[in-house]
């Protein structure tokens, strides 16, 4: 028995004392008895906190030969991938695999909706879309991620021979 499960157990005969006083002591005032009480949640909360902490240390590292720890799997999670709906695929270079892993890495795609093609609501609707995705990329990102992209997508586009100009 550890000294946290011994001070666990007093804590507990505490509780037990302060209930039975509360249950045969109805003549004190009512804010007393919800003090008292109160007290006594929060010290059963705490008990059992340290009653759960104090269980057998698990051995959690892997000594296989040739397999990968288990803290390093979970490590790595997928980012969600927004989309920023556009007319047209004016200065998005879509399409092209370079801008496709540049965006990714920023945590957005973006996707041609014309009028009439099937999801396309209207004109507002894709703005308030798109000012819902810019505002989540601007805490995600930092507030001058637009112009990094831009310049990701220049150096992208003179890389694929896409560039024209100076």
């Amino acid at each position: 028995m550890t000294a946290g499960s011994r001070n666990g157990l007093a804590v507990l005969f505490s509780l037990t004392w302060q209930l039975s006083v509360l249950c045969l002591n109805l003549s004190m005032p009512l804010s007393t008895i919800f003090i008292r009480l109160s007290l006594c949640v929060f010290l059963a909360g705490a008990t059992l906190t340290s009653y759960a902490q104090d269980g057998p240390p698990s051995s959690t590292s892997n000594t296989g030969i040739g397999k990968k720890s288990k803290s390093s799997e979970g490590k790595q999670r997928k980012k969600k991938i927004r989309y920023i709906l556009k007319k047209d695929t004016q200065k998005t270079l879509y399409g092209n695999p370079c801008v496709v892993e540049v965006t990714q890495e920023k945590g957005f795609e973006y996707l041609v909706q014309l009028k009439g093609q099937p999801g396309y609501e209207s004109e507002m609707q894709r703005a308030f879309h798109n000012f819902g995705v810019n505002f989540a990329l601007l805490f995600r990102n930092g507030p001058f991620w637009k112009s990094g992209i831009r310049k990701k997508i220049e150096a992208c586009r003179k890389k694929s021979g896409d560039y024209v100009g100076p």
